[in-house]
């Protein structure tokens, strides 16, 4: 339960994520997806077709861009952070490569099929009145 609240409270830092209801960020944490990540292991691949986008637990991680920064990261991810938002806005190539850092990285992933169910579940969730749920568990 503990984890369950951090894990909420990290999503609701997340801009695209900070104005939904609360139906709305319950139904998006049904449909994420902890991973965890080693030390160097590519969570997202630049060129890439984009369907997710992940939420920083713990660990890092950082960027890398071909041909810019000498091959050196060009934007470091620590708790909290996110990346790869643009996969459920738009749909284009993952513009940069993410690979955990030392110690790994937890992951919450969030796929753009999820995201777009758990915000349509919960409109409908909410579109039910008390009157309406006593009188479907009457019947």
């Amino acid at each position: 339960e503990v984890e369950r609240r951090e894990q909420k409270a990290t999503l609701r830092k997340v801009p695209i994520l900070g104005q939904l209801s609360e139906a709305e960020l319950d139904g998006v944490m049904e449909a994420c997806e902890k991973l965890e990540y080693d030390y160097k292991s590519k969570i997202i691949v630049e060129g890439e077709e984009a369907f997710d986008m992940f939420v920083l637990l713990r660990g890092g991680a950082a960027a890398f861009k071909d041909g810019v920064n000498e091959g050196g990261a060009i934007l470091r991810y620590t708790k909290s952070d996110f990346f790869g938002e643009k996969a459920l806005l738009h749909s284009a190539p993952r513009a940069a490569s993410v690979i955990a850092e030392k110690g790994g990285a937890t992951c919450l992933r969030l796929s753009r099929q999820a995201y777009e169910l758990a915000l349509k579940n919960a409109a409908v969730a909410e579109q039910v009145t008390p009157d309406e749920e006593s009188r479907s568990a009457a019947v």
